[in-house]
């Protein structure tokens, strides 16, 4: 009798599991975008930029550009990619958690990395940093189109030592 109780249960529950899965034809579609943003989050902090042509327009627009950021689409996208890996050789950005809905993606980052290459005239500063960031992207057919984002330049200043904390001078009295 155990044994019937026991695989009538897991039956009901593959049945339930099923048809939730069938009143929501667009799991699918958000689970392909949010697996696209994970791997655009992976190629920007490896900087392997090749593997950005697979999940990211050429004419993507950019609404939020770094000011550093030259040009537009992913032509800029794997130039700012490449210039961050070589300021942070070391880079990693952990996503936290992503949420998406329709064809948009939602996600909140935290990159850490240790400045060790110096860009644009700018010294390297040996240090450490660990800055959060979300980014919204808009996708279609699996491929991003448009991002919008948000990245705390001014705390990653300060970790570097080019700012003062809040609250300090800015000669340090």
């Amino acid at each position: 009798m155990k044994t019937w109780f026991t695989i009538y249960m897991a039956a009901a529950c593959v049945l339930f599991l099923s048809s939730c899965q069938k009143d929501d034809p667009e799991a699918a579609v958000r689970a392909k975008n949010k697996a696209a943003m994970q791997a655009i989050n992976d190629a920007f902090a490896s900087g392997r930029v090749d593997a950005l042509d697979k999940y990211v327009a050429a004419d993507y627009v950019e609404h939020s550009p770094d000011p550093m950021m030259k040009g537009t689409g992913l032509a800029a996208l794997k130039s700012m990619a490449s210039m961050m890996h070589t300021m942070y050789p070391d880079m990693k950005s952990t996503m936290n958690f992503m949420i998406a809905e329709g064809d948009l993606v939602m996600a909140h980052f935290t990159m850490t990395g240790t400045n060790s290459g110096s860009v644009e005239g700018m010294p390297a500063t040996n240090k450490t940093i660990s800055v959060e960031g979300v980014d919204i992207a808009r996708f279609k057919d699996g491929v991003g189109v448009e991002h919008w984002g948000y990245f705390d330049v001014m705390k990653m200043m300060q970790q570097l030592g080019m700012m003062p904390p809040p609250g300090a001078s800015a000669t340090g009295q």
